[in-house]
């Protein structure tokens, strides 16, 4: 249905989301860790400061294309160097939207000048190996990201050694929300699930799971073979007969997850309602390029949000939206919101290169979420 010109219910959002300085509530992400560097590939050099880098990735893909056969040599230009990884993008914005929050994941670099070092002093740091490294090439419509995996290989033991048992255990037990992410990215990311799950999540007592949102967030999954994925999709059904379970995925993930499931050509909505079902999900978002949808318990809400024309950075953008929508999550907000303050966060970070705190996030949302939006109710 239509609905009407939202700028006071935008508004009022923004004012709740200022007005809450000090949450009660506490996170706990992991599991990844990557050194993210950044670039531009140089298409037209002309001179030692001056050139024109490739704007889209369908002309830098001609460009590839023409070399097949041949050879290329192509120049890339570094923008920047800084700390990545699903889990500590996440718990970073999440730390600086002033949630008490801890990091699990491979922060161990070679460097004394640790990128990690350079996260949010709210969000506390717990390495469990050396941290990968990506190269991501950045154009206005996207990234390609070339990832070197030596951290991908962490395992259950190790995670539980480094943090410690009983600590896990009481981190696990303190959190509102227990995200996990990257599992395309990360080969023993099954084993890991499944260790969080049997020993420290299903042995909680009842009210306690009551209380935990988890967030599964499934990255890439297309390397991964179907044995990987029947066995990841078992884990979350049993999770969520216990606890409120959120998976967050993009076009591409729901593509590839939907074709379990989806008999055919389905539009957004069908496929990601029937994701939904059949895992079980106390909620599902997918976020395309140009819009997002939530699905919860036959609802399904769909926000179109605000198309940053000039990027400045793209690369965690998906993290950050993520951060946004467990915002919304944790401070008990409509699906409709959650929706919002997920595209908010990730177009603030698009459009600014910076991640936002509360007040960056609140201001954002009054300037910007001013508009008529489609929103699709399907009971």
């Amino acid at each position: 249905m239509a609905y009407e010109n939202d700028t006071m219910k935008m508004k009022a959002l923004a004012d709740a989301i200022e007005g809450k300085k000090k949450p009660d509530r506490s996170c706990l992400i992991g599991f990844d860790g990557y050194i993210d560097e950044l670039y531009s590939v140089v298409q037209k050099r002309m001179g030692p400061e001056e050139y024109t880098a490739y704007d889209k990735i369908e002309d830098f893909g001609r460009r590839i294309l023409w070399a097949s056969g041949k050879s290329a040599d192509l120049e890339i230009c570094p923008h920047k160097i800084k700390f990545g990884g699903n889990a500590p993008i996440l718990a970073n914005t999440l730390a600086s939207l002033n949630y008490r929050t801890t990091c699990i994941g491979q922060l161990d670099t070679d460097d004394g000048d640790s990128p990690f070092a350079k996260m949010h002093p709210c969000c506390k740091r717990i390495s469990t190996g050396k941290a990968s490294r990506t190269i991501a090439l950045e154009f206005r419509d996207g990234k390609i990201m070339l990832g070197n995996l030596q951290g991908s290989h962490t395992g259950w033991e190790e995670i539980r050694e480094k943090t410690g048992a009983g600590r896990l255990s009481s981190l696990v037990e303190d959190s509102s929300l227990i995200g996990m992410v990257n599992w395309g990215g990360m080969y023993r990311m099954n084993e890991i699930m499944e260790g969080m799950a049997e020993e420290m999540l299903f042995p909680m007592k009842a009210e306690l799971k009551r209380k935990k949102d988890i967030f599964l967030d499934l990255a890439d999954p297309s390397a991964r073979p179907e044995g990987d994925m029947e066995r990841l999709f078992a884990l979350i059904r049993r999770l969520a007969g216990d606890f409120r379970v959120t998976v967050g995925m993009n076009e591409n993930e729901a593509g590839k997850i939907g074709d379990q499931f989806c008999g055919g050509e389905e539009s957004m909505e069908e496929t990601g309602e029937k994701i939904r079902k059949a895992l079980h999900l106390n909620r599902l978002v997918i976020h395309t390029n140009h819009r997002v949808f939530g699905f919860a318990d036959g609802l399904v809400e769909e926000y179109a949000g605000m198309h940053v024309e000039n990027p400045v950075q793209t690369t965690g953008a998906g993290d950050h939206f993520n951060a946004g929508f467990c915002l919304g999550i944790l401070e008990n907000r409509s699906l409709y919101e959650n929706l919002v303050l997920g595209q908010a966060t990730a177009s603030c970070y698009i459009s600014t290169g910076k991640t936002p705190d509360r007040a960056a996030l609140a201001d954002y949302i009054r300037k910007h979420y001013h508009f008529i939006d489609e929103r699709k109710n399907n009971d």
